[in-house]
């Protein structure tokens, strides 16, 4: 197991989160194996519904099912715990090093 920060860098969910999130995953997790982990860490964090009306997960507002990738207007960011950049859009099963920092923006018009 390691543990990856995500920080999904919307007003109304860092209003919910605060500080980034903190993912356990095994050890060959990629970014969408951390997305599903944070989104079961959202969910136990909010009170009450998604707070993005027609949304009902984080997966959901930054993740484009049909291509299998980001929405083309998210941010991403992700950089090792010694600062090396990730190419994470690039690579999408880049096995995450331990302590990655990933930020996330959606709408970041991109």
């Amino acid at each position: 197991m390691k543990q990856i920060l995500i920080s999904i860098l919307h007003s109304q969910i860092m209003e919910i989160t605060k500080d980034p999130l903190i993912v356990n995953v095994a050890d060959h997790a990629d970014i969408v194996s951390v997305l599903i982990a944070a989104d079961q860490i959202f969910a136990q964090v909010k009170k009450g519904p998604f707070p993005i009306e027609n949304l009902s997960s984080l997966l959901q507002l930054v993740w484009n099912p049909r291509e299998w990738n980001f929405y083309d207007d998210v941010g991403v960011e992700g950089r090792s715990s010694d600062g090396k950049w990730l190419k994470i859009r690039a690579d999408l099963s880049l096995n995450l090093p331990p302590n990655s920092d990933i930020k996330l923006t959606p709408d970041a018009g991109c």
